[in-house]
C-alpha cells in the first residue's frame, strides 16, 4: 500500500506532510490550464495549509514542499525524465524527490548587504512575494547596522523608513533581488548511459522546471 503519511526536512526543521485527494488535484490540473495566476497561487497556499503541518516558510522551501506533495500525490513517486547521452542514446532516468534539496548558490541571511553609511540584514521571502520586488525587499529586510549599533527595521520610524528606502537604487534592486532569490530546488541525479557506460549526474533545478516535469 502507498504511504500517504511522509516527512521533508527542510534547512532548519522537519514537516510533516500528506497526500491530497482526487479532487485536489483536478483543482491543480484547472488552475494550470487557466490563465488566471491567482487560482495556481491560492492552490498552493491551500495544499500547504492543509496537507502540511507548516506555518511560517521561505519561498525556496514552500516550493521544495510542493514539489514534494504534487510528486508523492499524482505521480505516487514513480517518477522519471528522459536523459540524452553525449553519444545520443536516450533512456529513462528515475527522478527521487525525496532527495530534492535547496541549492543556496552561496547565498546566505547572515550576509549584510553593504550601502556607504549603513549595512542591511535581510530575511528570506516568502512564496510569491516575487511578484512585486521592490515590496518583497521591503518585507524582507530585518535589521539596519549603522556603526556597531544594529536597530531592527521595526523600531525605525516614518520618517527613518522613508530614508532608508530612498537610500536604495534601482542598481541595489537588482542586486537585492538576485540575493534573496538564489536559493532553489534541486536535485542532482547520477545516471550511467546503457549503452555507452559513460557516467552523467543529470540535474533538474527551478521550482518551474519541477512543476514543468511533474504536470
Amino acid at each position: 500500500m502507498y504511504e500517504t503519511k511522509f516527512k521533508v526536512k527542510l534547512s532548519d526543521q522537519v514537516i510533516e506532510c500528506e497526500t491530497f485527494t482526487l479532487e485536489r488535484y483536478v483543482k491543480f490540473l484547472m488552475s494550470r490550464g487557466s490563465d488566471k495566476s491567482e487560482l495556481i497561487k491560492k492552490w498552493m497556499h491551500e495544499v500547504l495549509s492543509e496537507c502540511t503541518n507548516a506555518t511560517k516558510l521561505a519561498k525556496h522551501d514552500a516550493e521544495l514542499l510542493i514539489v514534494n506533495l504534487i510528486g508523492r500525490s499524482i505521480n505516487q513517486d514513480e517518477i522519471t525524465q528522459d536523459y540524452v547521452c553525449e553519444c545520443g542514446t536516450e533512456f529513462p532516468v528515475k527522478l527521487d524527490l525525496s532527495r530534492a534539496t535547496i541549492d543556496f548558490n552561496e547565498a546566505s541571511t547572515e550576509t549584510l548587504y553593504v550601502f556607504k553609511n549603513f549595512k542591511l540584514s535581510f530575511n528570506w521571502p516568502e512564496l510569491f512575494d516575487d511578484d512585486n520586488v521592490p515590496l518583497m525587499i521591503v518585507k524582507a529586510m530585518d535589521s539596519i547596522y549603522v556603526g556597531d549599533e544594529c536597530i531592527s527595521i521595526d523600531d525605525l520610524s516614518a520618517q527613518e523608513l522613508d530614508d532608508l528606502h530612498s537610500a536604495i537604487t534601482p542598481t541595489d534592486i537588482n542586486s537585492i533581488k538576485q540575493f534573496l532569490l538564489a536559493p532553489k530546488v534541486q536535485l542532482a541525479v547520477p545516471v550511467t548511459c546503457p549503452a555507452c557506460g559513460k557516467n552523467h549526474v543529470h540535474t533538474i533545478e527551478g521550482f518551474n522546471e519541477f512543476i514543468r516535469i511533474l504536470q
